[in-house]
């Protein structure tokens, strides 16, 4: 596109490009998680202990399990959502009644923003197994904006901080 766009403005006058022929490349098929695979991932998740910031008054890295780091694996396997569309998710998004959520935006480098294309706006039918799973994270007191997915910290997941916890399982 740089380059076409240098040739429109006539800034060059060589095409250094023509008769150039780019090898074809092959995508992979896809290779889904078997749901035993899916089933030991979420077990990992479940029991993992994770650090949490001291509490005040105390030293040293608490250790305990994170059911958020486990809600959020469970739903990235059993709907295909995006890790920046479930870590968009806020409790608004959620009609667990309904069993289905809506991604309305996507969270990635450390902010809220639009969703990856007009279709990715849509509503995600949920199996009752993910259902039980976002029922038993919802605190006690919920907000409308209250991202479903946190970090240890109460922050939403940066789906590429959390690429260390998907390489440690």
């Amino acid at each position: 596109a740089f380059w076409r766009q240098a040739k429109a403005d006539e800034l060059v006058s060589v095409d250094i490009f023509a008769g150039l022929t780019w090898p074809r490349s092959e995508t992979p098929e896809p290779d889904p998680f078997t749901l035993e695979e899916a089933r030991r991932i979420g077990d990992w998740f479940r029991t993992h202990l994770f650090g949490f910031p001291p509490l005040p008054g105390s030293f040293g890295m608490r250790r305990l399990p994170h059911p958020s780091y486990h809600a959020y694996v469970h739903t990235l396997l059993f709907t295909g959502l995006r890790p920046s569309e479930a870590s968009g998710l806020q409790m608004q998004d959620l009609d667990l009644a309904e069993g289905s959520l809506y991604v309305r935006r996507s969270y990635h480098r450390y902010g809220y923003h639009p969703p990856k294309t007009p279709s990715a706006r849509r509503t995600v039918e949920l199996f009752p197994e993910t259902v039980h799973v976002l029922r038993d994270l919802q605190p006690l007191h919920v907000t409308p904006d209250m991202p479903v997915f946190t970090t240890t910290e109460g922050r939403p997941i940066e789906p590429k901080t959390f690429s260390d916890h998907w390489y440690d399982c």
